[in-house]
């Protein structure tokens, strides 16, 4: 899985396995983080209720469908032509010229146009 797969992967939700010796639970989980380790990829998860965390085999997880909408709108910051990909998390959304995440004129990130 390349870098910018397993970013696509963190904010996502899904369904961990986890067997045990009397039977298997089905836990909804949200991903945190992602890493390819030793040929591996493994996702750090946390319960949707409950608390903790742990790094798991993505094998494990079975991550809910994504909306893979895309939105293109103008930056409220600089007025540049942006687009995004659901689900439009912040930092995400880029211009359509040459792909950066921040506006030409200051550090600020792109931002959607209230609608």
């Amino acid at each position: 899985m390349t870098s910018k797969e397993l970013q696509r992967t963190i904010g996502r939700t899904g369904t961990l396995t986890v067997a045990g010796h009397a039977g298997t639970l089905q836990v909804a989980v949200k991903v945190v983080d992602a890493k390819n380790a030793w040929g591996n990829t493994r996702y750090e998860v946390v319960p949707i209720k409950g608390t903790g965390r742990a790094w798991v085999a993505s094998e494990r997880v079975q991550l809910d469908p994504v909306d893979e909408t895309v939105r293109q709108t103008s930056c409220a910051h600089c007025g540049l032509d942006i687009e995004g990909i659901a689900p439009f998390r912040p930092g995400t959304w880029r211009d359509r010229g040459n792909n950066a995440t921040t506006c030409n004129d200051s550090p600020r990130k792109h931002a959607p146009i209230k609608e």
